[in-house]
């Protein structure tokens, strides 16, 4: 059986990243859907393959009222040149991490010349298809309040301060000078310089190895 939900979690040199941020999104999931409110263990639960101990790669737990599931992927980060900035206005809600992602598979689909989407809400900057979006002002790191997904990584950097939560309007944006993209599996790898053409973001990449 496939579970409704589901969590992907970074394995890095046999090391499981964030496990409490997992733990207390799976938590409060199934604590909303189904009345659960006991703890899960995921450091008692998942058993990482002896091959998986050196490099990078993607656990993902599908899970309803228990995990029904643990896989692991080998992980490559996607790259991304353009961003099409779709308004969604309030019609989608993502609050919960479920398995279906159709709504953002046909995003993708619909719009074949772009690598992502980034949805808006009333003309405010949310999330794009699989990630948290900040952005740099030349000071200091922001990240979107109307966020689709509370991702873990996001809400590490907020609480540890590396990042702040601001309203963000697609006005606001030429505000900034520079754009990234986080998620459980992705930190700083990359930032990218952006320029607005349209409805469409036009990146420019820049490495570097620390944050």
């Amino acid at each position: 059986m496939k579970g409704k939900f589901f969590e992907t979690i970074k394995l890095k040199d046999g090391q499981l990243e964030l496990l409490p941020y997992h733990e207390k999104r799976m938590q409060a999931t199934r604590s909303f859907f189904y009345g659960i409110v006991d703890k899960i263990n995921l450091s008692a639960i998942i058993e990482v393959p002896e091959n998986l101990r050196e490099g990078v790669y993607k656990c993902r737990i599908s899970y309803d009222k228990a995990i029904r599931d643990i896989k692991f992927y080998p992980y490559e980060i996607k790259k991304i040149s353009k961003v099409l900035l779709l308004e969604i206005g309030e019609s989608f809600d993502y609050k919960f991490k479920f398995e279906d992602r159709v709504f953002f598979k046909n995003a993708l689909e619909e719009n074949p010349d772009v690598d992502d989407v980034l949805f808006l809400s009333n003309g405010h900057l949310t999330d794009c298809t699989y990630s948290n979006v900040i952005l740099f002002d030349g000071f200091g790191w922001a990240t979107p309040k109307t966020r689709l997904l509370r991702g873990v990584k996001r809400q590490h950097y907020i609480e540890t301060k590396m990042i702040a939560e601001k309203p963000v309007s697609l006005e606001d944006i030429n505000k900034y000078k520079e754009i990234a993209f986080i998620n459980a599996m992705r930190d700083f790898e990359f930032i990218y310089d952006f320029e607005l053409r349209g409805k469409i973001l036009h990146l420019t990449k820049t490495e570097i190895s620390n944050f």
